[in-house]
């Protein structure tokens, strides 16, 4: 692979999630949403819609590196490059937002691909799956460690 340090290619999670975010913050700014924490949190709202799978989750990337991309690498690249073009079309200067959003909001070609039907049974497995601190996949939802469980699960189907 080589090249210079720093500019090592992002991994599959991380482009999937990074195109699925841009693209929101662009369509939240068209919508009026401004800038900051109004901005961010439509952003990460829709960027969950976008990609379908969860954002910045340690363990749908874990799923998705570990499972969905050693089985369907084809389609998830697919999927990603249908983000990463929604996301370029999007910014695009020369669009009006309302014409953008018209022009870029296109049905992904990846759905005629083989196999989409079991890609999107795993695909949804990894935007809900949950996996203990030791490792094994959580029976239930797991929590954060601390008393009051801040994240509203329980530990009490890890084992």
């Amino acid at each position: 692979m080589g090249g210079a340090p720093g500019t090592e290619a992002p991994m599959p999670y991380e482009r999937l999630t990074g195109a699925a975010l841009a693209y929101a913050r662009n369509v939240c700014r068209c919508l009026g949403a401004g800038d900051g924490a109004a901005l961010e949190g439509c952003a990460y709202a829709d960027a969950h819609e976008y990609s379908r799978i969860r954002i910045n989750s340690p363990d749908s990337k874990r799923c998705l590196e570990e499972e969905l991309l050693p089985a369907f690498p084809e389609l998830l690249e697919c999927e990603t490059r249908h983000l990463e073009a929604l996301r370029d079309c999007s910014k695009s200067a020369a669009l009006v937002c309302g014409t953008a959003l018209g022009a870029c909001a296109s049905q992904s070609a990846c759905s005629t691909m083989p196999d989409y039907a079991a890609y999107v049974e795993l695909r949804e497995r990894c935007a809900r799956v949950l996996y203990c601190e030791e490792g094994p996949e959580a029976a239930g939802w797991r929590c954060n460690g601390t008393p009051d469980c801040l994240d509203e699960s329980d530990e009490v189907n890890c084992e």
